[in-house]
């Protein structure tokens, strides 16, 4: 692991800081928490890199953060819709620059600004999904649910209620048999995702610009996967999901604008989230999240019929 000061000395190597800075005091090194290690360097409180190295979690479950976020950037920041790959840290860091804006956590909106920050988001996404893809991009990692065993990672988490209530639902026949046929058609993709479009890393500007950090789980996918995402994240943070489908549609977005197979998905995943991070078991949350798994999972299995 990179330690503090040797992020400060490769951002003096990189030409982000000067010697003078690093020694005064003006630069300063932030950790950022993240799933991984990520860090923000500073200039007198300013952001203006930040460095990422793999977490505990990627390293149990054997993923490349840093490669494939690397790959990323290299391909998706000529269209707007990534921060610049700063080619710093070798193989065991990667370096962005800053995104201008805000994340849709932080960021606030109101009536017409609401609409218009949806749209930019369903263009920008559609943008992502629409992007030519080179024989080069890998198949990224499909969400857990569609694996046939949970991840390393999940299996290091002590065993609870919330969690074995998790896991026991994802197991029942109708879930697995609604999940199967994402499974399988997974690998055939050609489309670019992002793998995790929470709200924490979508960025946007004053001028509604979006731009995408955060891209260690982006490769070829189902667009669906981040559609579905989104309209969780949308409900989050009070962006009127019409408006980003309607604008996802318009400009040739290919994943599916309402799918109860792929909501059982992230309803599954959202509830191990929080089963996994609280202190505190038997969450009113999972249980609501697995009842929606189960209920779209019905639901998809009718639409199939």
């Amino acid at each position: 692991m990179t330690t503090t000061p040797q992020i400060l000395s490769i951002a003096v190597r990189a030409g982000l800081l000067s010697a003078a800075d690093a020694i005064c005091g003006v630069g300063h090194v932030v950790p950022v928490t993240r799933t991984n290690g990520v860090h923000c360097v500073q200039r007198s409180g300013r952001a203006i890199a930040y460095c990422k190295q793999p977490g505990l979690a990627s390293r149990l479950d054997g993923d490349d953060v840093v490669a494939a976020e690397r790959f990323a950037l290299a391909r998706l920041h000529a269209r707007g819709l990534t921060p610049p790959l700063i080619p710093q840290g070798g193989p065991a860091a990667v370096w962005t620059g800053v995104a201008a804006g805000r994340d849709l956590l932080t960021a606030s909106f109101g009536g017409t600004t609401s609409a218009g920050i949806a749209q930019s988001l369903g263009r920008a996404v559609a943008r992502l999904h629409t992007s030519p893809p080179d024989r080069a991009v890998p198949t990224a990692r499909p969400p857990w649910p569609l694996l046939p065993e949970p991840l390393p990672s999940m299996a290091a988490h002590p065993a609870g209620h919330d969690r074995d209530a998790v896991l026991a639902t994802w197991r029942t026949p109708v879930i697995r048999a609604v999940l199967q046929p994402l499974a399988a058609a997974w690998s055939d993709s050609s489309h670019w995702t992002h793998g995790d479009l929470s709200a924490t890393n979508v960025i946007v500007d004053d001028r509604g610009t979006i731009t995408f950090i955060d891209l260690e789980s982006a490769g070829l996918g189902d667009p669906a996967w981040d559609v579905v995402t989104l309209e969780q994240t949308l409900a989050a943070v009070g962006l009127p999901a019409d408006s980003f489908r309607q604008a996802y549609a318009a400009v040739g977005g290919p994943g599916a604008p309402y799918s109860p197979a792929w909501r059982t998905v992230r309803c599954l995943v959202t509830a191990w989230q929080h089963a996994a991070a609280a202190d505190t078991d038997r969450q009113p949350i999972v249980e609501q999240l697995l009842t929606e798994a189960r209920l779209n999972a019905l639901l998809a299995q009718e639409d199939s019929q």
